[in-house]
């Protein structure tokens, strides 16, 4: 550059090129090394979470195995007990009706053996309810909290049937079934068991008056309700009734009889829902998927 031919102002934008150049050059190679690392810093980051979140998942697993090894455990164990005590419970029970039946038109009320003999025959009864109660416990603790053995059934028939075996029959119960002749797909067996504790309660406490068995069968669900003229639940009691060990007017066994309904009602994708009857009683509100 000639400095006699070129301007101060020229000398001195063209001196000013260079470091403002050599400035840029320098920011920009400095971004794009910031970036990078913030790059290789994200996928180190990642890696690490893909790593923790593996080892947490094998870990995961291995519990859930040894869960599972654990209840399985515990299912066989329950269902030996169920074995083992089932059969010489029932046999004492048996003995000790036909003694009472036998004994009973001959023996005096104030004699001491027919008194023990009626004691003998009351805790039989209840060893036996005792089992029954275990046999649903063990129901309802199964993984799928269901037998998965669905068959089709006529409605009125099954609801009679879960009658029959709370020992109601007759005019003691009333069965209305919509639409009529109505048939579906259930797990009868347990879903037979839920409505026979609930009736047998309700028979129990309806002072007489006979229980209303109510199903309506829709496209997709089935709704039970069950109507009875007895005490009801106490107000405090409504929020906890389905709770384990809570006693109350329709408890069952060891105040489990409520509990194991909804655990298996649950199991069955369905609910189950308490509430006052109108004039007095209690209704019992079962829904459930059919199919």
């Amino acid at each position: 550059m000639d400095a006699g031919q070129t301007s101060s102002v020229i000398r001195m934008q063209s001196g000013l090129w260079w470091p403002v150049y050599l400035v840029f050059t320098a920011a920009l190679t400095g971004g794009f090394a910031l970036l990078t690392e913030r790059a290789t810093r994200a996928h180190s980051d990642a890696r690490a979470q893909a790593i923790a979140e593996r080892a947490a998942a094998e870990e995961e697993r291995d519990l859930r195995a040894r869960l599972l090894k654990s209840y399985e455990a515990q299912e066989t164990g329950l269902h030996v007990i169920l074995h083992e005590f089932r059969t010489p419970i029932a046999s004492l029970k048996a003995l000790t009706d036909n003694l009472v039946e036998r004994t009973g038109t001959a023996a005096a009320e104030d004699d001491d053996s027919w008194t023990s003999l009626r004691l003998l025959a009351a805790h039989a009864g209840h060893l036996s309810s005792m089992m029954d109660a275990l046999g649903d416990v063990a129901a309802s603790r199964r993984p799928t909290f269901s037998t998965g053995r669905r068959r089709v059934v006529d409605i009125k028939e099954f609801l009679s049937a879960a009658g029959d075996a709370a020992g109601l029959a007759g005019s003691e119960l009333r069965i209305t079934v919509t639409p009529p002749g109505a048939q579906s797909r259930l797990d009868a067996q347990l879903l037979r068991r839920v409505i026979t504790n609930l009736v047998e309660n309700a028979g129990r406490h309806s002072r007489g008056a006979p229980v209303e068995v109510v199903a309506r069968l829709g496209p997709e669900r089935l709704q039970v309700m069950i109507l009875d003229r007895g005490p009801g639940f106490p107000a405090e009691l409504a929020p906890i009734v389905t709770e384990r060990f809570v006693s109350g007017e329709h408890r069952g066994t060891a105040g489990l009889g409520l509990w194991i309904a909804e655990q298996i009602v649950q199991s069955l994708d369905g609910r189950i829902r308490f509430r006052p009857r109108s004039g007095g009683g209690l209704v019992v509100c079962l829904d459930m998927p059919v199919g």
